[in-house]
Formats: structure tokens, sequence, C-alpha cells
């Protein structure tokens, strides 16, 4: 969102709409980072996912991975989940 309001007074353009508009689309750009890093953050043991979330559709962090050392099947529900929310401030924007 700093970027985009940054660009916006850069461009002199001073309008609420605007920074509104520019927050929603950081606050989705920043969602789908959050996604996207973390596969590696994954292999670090690191969770910067929501935990109410995790907790919804999985349970808890520790059963993220399964015996066998890949991902459980109902991760992909959490990775929508919050793919949803990215979508969702996008279409406000």
């Amino acid at each position: 969102s700093l970027m985009i309001y940054l660009n916006l007074n850069l461009l002199g353009i001073k309008d609420d709409i605007a920074y509104e508009i520019g927050s929603h689309i950081g606050r989705g750009i920043g969602i789908v980072d959050v996604l996207k890093r973390f596969p590696t953050l994954l292999k670090m043991h690191i969770n910067n996912l929501p935990k109410d979330i995790l907790n919804k559709h999985i349970g808890s962090y520790d059963l993220l991975l399964n015996k066998d050392g890949l991902v459980n099947e109902r991760f992909y529900d959490v990775i929508l989940e919050i793919a949803s929310y990215a979508k969702k401030h996008l279409e406000v924007g």
C-alpha cells in the first residue's frame, strides 16, 4: 500500500477514493505475497498464516504435514480461503 500511496503522491493525485482503492490493492498484494512465501517458510517451520483459518480446516500447524512429509490435503482449503480474502480486496478496489 505504501508504494501505491507514494506513486499517487508523485503523480499529484490527492483523491480519497484513489487512496482507498490503493489500500485495497495493497492489502490484496500483501495477502498474495504471504501465500507466495509460505512454501519457503514451511521448510523453516515458520507459520505466518492466520491461526484461526488453519485451526478451522486442519486443526493445528502441527497437522499441516502428514507422516510422509507431504502437505495435508485439507491445506488447499486454507489456501483457497486466504486467497478469497485477497480476491475480495481486489474486487472492491
